[in-house]
């Protein structure tokens, strides 16, 4: 059997395993149980937050002739697929014939579109309903928002047309009007960390929690680069992930140099601050993510410094509460805000005019 990558392994299969988008989730559960689901939806937001895969449990749960959860009384109606039925797993193996799933970076021309209306005049081959899934919907040219206009509107009962994009400002107004808007946010680090720490479980890898946290804090609340992160960390060092083999890996300084290095910052000692850049430099350490990591750093000690009841926002590993906790106690807001502020104008120079090393 073929080798199967931890994103796509462990894609949510039904509603309730979707994380951190339960705004979105309830919603179209509360649709399919009162049986008002829409004939055209809008999945947007940040790469890798679930849209193409709620997309395709929508189209599972609306096809599936087995949503029932049984219990020791009485038979209940749910809104979850079955997952075991010919539907769903035809829909789930990419098989069906009434669950096309649509690029628009490739097929973003009006012929594929004109093709599209045509086609949603037949009916269903098997399932109760025919689903068209447009990835990427962004990518189609005006011609084809402007064929598809009709279709979405007045679409025949048996169709259901669900788009997703990461770009929800170039959806023409028309196009949107005629969804129904659902907006998919950045994942909190907290439910990163949970679900990262169930899939190191199961796949038996050994990490703690300071190198989940190092791994969610990559991933800049997506999930899916956070699995494939720590698919590519486990390829590297094995299954047992250390925090050092994990900043070498990733690019990061380590953590000691990078202590080090604050510590300079905070004293105001140029000449320190200055060998220890160079000795992080030396290690190959990325000096854009470690621009990154300094900002964050400053940023948390900026939360504790305000009021250190904000332990709770910060993005750094609780192992490191104690000892932020008595640096920005030392440091007035102010001058925390100035370091953020001087390290945010360096992290543009160095991407508009690139030499990190000056």
């Amino acid at each position: 059997m073929s080798y199967e990558v931890l994103a796509q392994k462990w894609r949510p299969q039904n509603f309730n395993d979707v994380v951190g988008q339960a705004h979105v989730t309830t919603t179209l559960k509360n649709q399919i149980l009162s049986e008002r689901v829409g004939h055209a939806y809008l999945f947007w937001g940040p790469r890798g937050t679930g849209k193409t895969t709620v997309a395709r449990i929508l189209a599972k749960a609306v096809n599936c002739p087995n949503r029932v959860q049984e219990t020791d009384f009485e038979t209940i109606e749910t809104a979850e697929p079955c997952n075991q039925c010919v539907f769903c797993n035809d829909i789930s193996q990419g098989r069906s014939l009434d669950v096309l799933e649509m690029d628009g970076a490739s097929n973003r021309g009006i012929d594929t579109i004109r093709d599209l209306r045509e086609n949603v005049k037949l009916s269903p081959a098997t399932c109760p309903y025919k689903i068209y899934i447009i990835d990427e919907a962004h990518m189609l040219s005006i011609e084809a928002f402007n064929a598809l206009l009709k279709t979405l509107e007045e679409p025949p009962p048996h169709v259901i047309f669900i788009m997703a994009t990461t770009e929800h400002a170039k959806i023409p107004k028309t196009i949107s009007s005629r969804c129904q808007d659902f907006d998919f946010r950045h994942l909190e680090d907290e439910k990163i960390i949970t679900r990262l720490q169930l899939i190191a479980k199961e796949e038996e890898v050994s990490a703690d929690l300071d190198v989940l946290t190092l791994i969610t804090r990559q991933s800049e609340g997506c999930l899916r680069d956070a699995e494939n992160l720590l698919e590519r960390l486990v390829a590297s060092a094995g299954k047992d992930l250390t925090t050092d083999a994990v900043e070498q890996i990733i690019g990061l300084g380590s953590s000691a140099l990078l202590r080090k290095l604050t510590t300079a910052i905070t004293k105001r000692d140029l000449s320190k601050s200055l060998k220890t850049l160079n000795d992080l430099t030396k290690q190959g350490t990325d000096l854009s993510q470690c621009l990154d990591q300094l900002i964050g750093h400053f940023r948390d000690l900026r939360l504790l410094a305000i009021d250190d009841n904000l332990s709770e926002l910060i993005q750094s590993p609780k192992s490191d509460l104690s000892e932020l906790k008595q640096k920005a106690a030392q440091m007035s807001v102010n001058r925390l805000s100035r370091i953020i502020k001087i390290l945010m104008h360096t992290d543009r120079d160095i991407k508009q005019y690139g030499y990190p090393q000056i």
